[in-house]
């Protein structure tokens, strides 16, 4: 099909101090990136977005004035693939995909457009039955740092991130392998969009869940799988965790990072673990877990796409490539994704579906900003 010369997006902006964001008109067609469209990235039209605490403070939050302005805003959506490189073999044109991008970092590309061109290794097919509102909601990043060349997420998309950990990290079997481990895992902040996503493919792979999270969380996370749930805040959450695990627990993941979720995840686990947190573990949890002969690795959602990056929030601290992930995360959007959907196997967080499609984002990032949601995706449809 005929691409368009121009399209709307939503750019930000600060007038006289006051960072925002407004919709704009920009040239597509005939920039660079879709002209001489990369082998193996593909162009996609917009049909829902998904909004991220990372938006908001990009835009009208804390790094608002260090990400500069007129640059394209957002990292989530789903849409239709309309233009494919040669080297892309899993999507093809006219595929139903949820994609993420590189948002508020590029002047003419990002996730919160009529169209964008992206990276095919970081979208997957969606099938017929999952509405690209919920497409969008399986994509959700948490955290930024601002990187020497780019932006560097803390956290990728909430499945990206979960399968980096499980699949990636702790070598639980892929999905597609059919095998299943007969093992304990403890996972802090169950709740959250990591969370959601790793109690989902621990329980596909067999493992006994203990998932640890806020109590109004408790019903879904058992419908998701979890054997059992204990409340963050309950004094004897450690206790509660090692008492419904009734044996070992040989693996953790942390995927909030704060107050003292390292630590009880430490803990709770027994000696010789492997936890997996998306934060830097405290020392605290760091000497705890030394003494226990427990294996600790922080992760980066980064290393998933294959490149070398510093971390300016860590002094400058070089992160080679690892191309291993990168490997992985082609196989996991080309295979094992389709495979999950397959087996009904994954699915989205609670979705919050808002009017006004790319105009009404401005409200989206000033509810994120205020905290009036709760655990669910604000999500916009790219045709109100």
């Amino acid at each position: 099909m005929a691409l368009p010369e121009y399209i709307k997006a939503l750019v930000n902006t600060n007038d006289n101090g006051n960072p925002g964001v407004e919709v704009k008109t920009l040239p597509f067609a005939r920039t660079f990136k879709v002209a001489r469209l990369p082998a193996d990235h593909l162009v996609v039209k917009a049909r829902a977005f998904g909004l991220n605490p990372t938006d908001w403070k990009l835009t009208i939050g804390d790094w608002a004035e260090s990400a500069g302005t007129g640059k394209v805003v957002g990292y989530d959506m789903a849409g239709e693939v309309v233009a494919a490189g040669p080297d892309v073999h899993h999507l093809k044109v006219g595929d139903r995909i949820a994609v993420c991008q590189f948002g508020t970092y590029y002047q003419d590309n990002g996730a919160f457009a009529d169209y964008s061109v992206v990276d095919s290794a970081l979208g997957f097919k969606l099938p017929e039955s999952v509405p690209f509102e919920a497409g969008a909601a399986l994509l959700v990043r948490l955290k930024l740092h601002r990187c020497t060349s780019r932006y560097l997420h803390t956290s990728q998309a909430g499945a990206y991130t979960a399968m980096q950990a499980i699949h990636g990290r702790l070598h639980i079997p892929l999905p597609s392998s059919g095998e299943k481990v007969n093992k304990t895992i403890v996972i802090w902040s169950a709740a959250s969009a990591v969370g959601h996503g790793a109690v989902q493919l621990a329980v596909n792979a067999g493992l006994k869940v203990i998932a640890v999270a806020s109590p109004r969380n408790h019903s879904n996370l058992r419908e998701l799988g979890a054997s059992a749930c204990v409340d963050y805040k309950d004094a004897d959450a450690v206790a509660k965790i090692k008492a419904a695990a009734g044996g070992r627990i040989d693996f953790g993941i942390d995927c909030v990072g704060v107050d003292n979720s390292s630590d009880s995840t430490v803990a709770a686990m027994s000696e010789g673990g492997h936890l997996i947190s998306i934060m830097l573990a405290s020392s605290t949890a760091l000497a705890l877990a030394q003494s226990k002969n427990i294996k600790v690795e922080f992760i980066l959602g980064g290393t998933l796409h294959g490149f070398e990056f510093n971390i300016a929030a860590l002094g400058g601290q070089k992160v080679p490539v690892i191309p291993e992930d990168y490997a992985l995360m082609k196989k996991w959007t080309s295979t094992e994704m389709p495979y999950l959907f397959e087996r009904n196997a994954l699915k989205a967080p609670k979705v919050r579906v808002m009017p006004g499609g790319l105009h009404g984002i401005a409200n989206g990032l000033k509810i994120m900003r205020e905290g009036a949601y709760g655990a669910e995706k604000l999500v916009y449809s790219a045709q109100s």
